[in-house]
């Protein structure tokens, strides 16, 4: 058998071509995991690609990892070239490459985190087999429940957390620019028209109100605690925003009080972000408010908000409507 050196040279990503026999799926907790991957640690593993004239870069190992890099948005990738011009061996290639594969160690495994074990993959039977468990909520619970949202519109947020795309450091989730009030027919501000016309209605009060809700928002400008139920009896409120059919919501603005720990803050922008792109997802427009304390806030009170997109801001009694630049 002859053997050559593997050269490993860098290719367009726009040069390759997936296969059109590739018989390994991969599923989407499964793909979010070699995300998550690539994110941490980059390119670690070259793709396989046939040099060979009649099948010119065409991918034989590493379809999943060319869907994250397309993802991503990478320009240029790591690639071994062998020359294989019959399609037969090729795919033969291609299920070896996928398939010959050694099996775990469960005890040297059973040395590992579980949680980090998770992260990378594991299912809830394998950590079952591994530590011995009987119950272990684990990400594929996640990804269960995050299909009942697809049915019945509703999930319990206090429950588990879903996980939304986020692009900054706390995790904070990015608001849905599709689903943003952005303007009315006129020249007056959002916000101003629903002021003067009296259809702004406090989260307390919703039950009261006696005028159109397909013509009013829902807001949040009271304390805290008026609210706060929000967050724990998330199924509940949704369920019942819903059925009112309101024209909007204003998201809730949990208090930044400047005395309180930075992390605190954090959170209650982190809750409100939340919140307001879990209604997203059930289909409500909404109109994202922004509280700050002092200047430390200002680094992570815009974050979720899409980019030159209006937001609200009330403080001390006075009305901001800004852009985010």
């Amino acid at each position: 058998m002859k053997t050559s050196n593997l050269k490993i040279v860098y290719v367009s990503l726009d040069d390759l071509k997936p296969n059109e026999y590739n018989p390994k799926k991969i599923s989407l907790k499964e793909l979010n995991n070699l995300e998550k991957s690539i994110k941490e640690f980059g390119i670690v593993d070259p793709l396989i690609v046939n040099s060979a004239e009649n099948r010119k870069n065409v991918i034989i190992g590493g379809h999943q990892r060319y869907k994250v890099y397309k993802k991503l948005k990478f320009k240029e990738v790591p690639v071994i070239y062998v020359n294989i011009p019959d399609i037969e061996k090729e795919k033969e290639l291609c299920l070896r490459l996928t398939k010959n594969t050694g099996e775990w160690d469960f005890d040297l495994l059973a040395d590992f985190d579980k949680n980090l074990l998770e992260q990378v993959g594991f299912n809830k039977d394998e950590l079952k087999n591994i530590f011995d468990l009987d119950s272990i909520i684990t990400l594929d619970d996640l990804e269960k429940e995050k299909e009942k949202i697809k049915i019945s519109n509703v999930y319990e947020l206090s429950d588990k957390v879903l996980n939304f795309e986020s692009d900054n450091e706390y995790d904070i989730p990015n608001l849905r620019e599709d689903r943003m009030i952005k303007k009315l027919p006129g020249k007056e501000l959002i916000i101003d028209t629903f002021f003067r016309t009296g259809n702004i209605v406090l989260f307390s009060k919703r039950r009261y109100y006696k005028g159109d809700k397909l013509k009013a928002l829902l807001c949040f400008y009271e304390f805290d605690e008026k609210f706060d139920v929000f967050w724990y009896e998330t199924k509940k409120i949704a369920e019942e925003i819903l059925k009112d059919k309101w024209f909007g919501v204003i998201t809730p603005n949990w208090s930044l009080y400047r005395t309180a720990p930075v992390a605190f803050q954090i959170f209650n922008v982190f809750k409100s972000r939340y919140i307001g792109r879990y209604l997203q997802e059930l289909g409500l427009n909404i109109i994202p408010d922004v509280n700050f304390s002092d200047e430390k806030s200002y680094k992570f009170c815009l974050l979720g908000i899409p980019k030159d997109l209006n937001y609200i801001s009330i403080q001390a009694q006075t009305l901001y409507t800004e852009e985010v630049v």
